[in-house]
């Protein structure tokens, strides 16, 4: 069970030491914590003592400066979600201390904020994590390709300004993946993958300013789940090649057809389709849908924009 110390829902008591008192007088020995609208000054007045046993942590709207500088309290956690949604609190320039190396178990690790903008390059040496999310401001860290478990891998980019050669450039040496995601609302220029990441069995691609789709794309020939938010005018003859394809998610296609040789892949058994105008107009477009492909399980429509 989480524990969820939340600043913002103390409006009528705000008094912290009794969040703090009623954390650290639990029987059982916390597994999972979530922490909410805290300032850098409320973060270090935490009961650090009280999370070795902690293997979940979530942070919310939080100043996370020198929080990580008491990592030696976090030895056995093995996955770690930041977000920063809201300014309010928040320093503008956010670090994650060099320290944070030492998170020897983190296995999952999905950071997404536009204050944090230094991710230290030690981050590398966590030969644990299998799981990485990055909003990235700057560019990513170096050496990502050192990390020997990753598996999922998801980059955003939150600024305009970020050296998009430089990222891909990173991504490219990333190898052995299984999971790829890529969102980008400010590019429009599709970007040129390498073929390293050939073998992932499943990749969102997310850019609504670029109508292409990757050149590699029809290459990867393991892909057994595809997502695609972009500016899709149709879907290209080439998906026949994407034979252990299962799951297609598609956001925009303007045309909204699903061409007929679909059916020759023969494990795609659910398709979505999202913000579709032709299937938002026209209702009788879905009953087609269905007879065209009666092998489908499942069929989503979803018209809203």
């Amino acid at each position: 069970m989480e524990y969820f110390v939340n600043l913002n829902s103390c409006k009528h008591d705000p008094d912290f030491s009794k969040l703090i008192s009623e954390l650290v007088s639990r029987e059982n020995p916390l597994k999972k914590l979530g922490i909410q609208g805290l300032t850098k000054n409320l973060m270090q007045k935490l009961p650090f003592d009280y999370f070795f046993g902690l293997k979940s942590l979530r942070i919310l709207d939080s100043d996370i400066n020198g929080f990580f500088c008491n990592s030696k309290y976090f030895q056995n956690i093995e996955e770690i979600e930041i977000q920063q949604m809201s300014d309010e609190k928040i320093e503008i320039n956010q670090v994650i201390d060099e320290e944070f190396k030492d998170l020897r178990k983190l296995k999952k690790l999905n950071i997404f904020s536009g204050n944090v903008k230094k991710i230290p390059n030690s981050i590398s040496s966590l030969n644990d994590l299998t799981t990485l999310g990055l909003s990235i401001t700057e560019n990513l860290p170096i050496n990502l390709h050192y990390l020997p478990n990753l598996k999922e891998f998801g980059v955003s980019v939150l600024y305009e300004n970020v050296v998009r050669e430089d990222l891909l450039e990173k991504i490219s040496k990333v190898k052995n993946l299984e999971s790829f995601g890529y969102n980008d609302p400010f590019s429009n220029v599709c970007p040129d993958f390498k073929e390293n990441l050939l073998g992932l069995e499943s990749f969102t691609f997310d850019m609504l300013n670029v109508k292409e789709l990757p050149s590699i794309l029809p290459k990867m020939v393991n892909l057994k789940y595809l997502h695609l938010s972009n500016d899709l005018q149709s879907i290209p003859e080439w998906f026949i090649n994407l034979r252990n394809l299962e799951y297609l998610t598609i956001e925009g296609l303007v045309d909204g057809k699903l061409p007929l040789f679909l059916k020759e892949l023969p494990r795609l058994h659910t398709i979505n389709l999202i913000a579709c105008l032709d299937i938002l107009m026209y209702e009788e477009r879905i009953n087609e849908i269905k007879n065209d492909f009666p092998d489908l399980k499942i069929l989503g429509v979803n018209a809203d924009y």
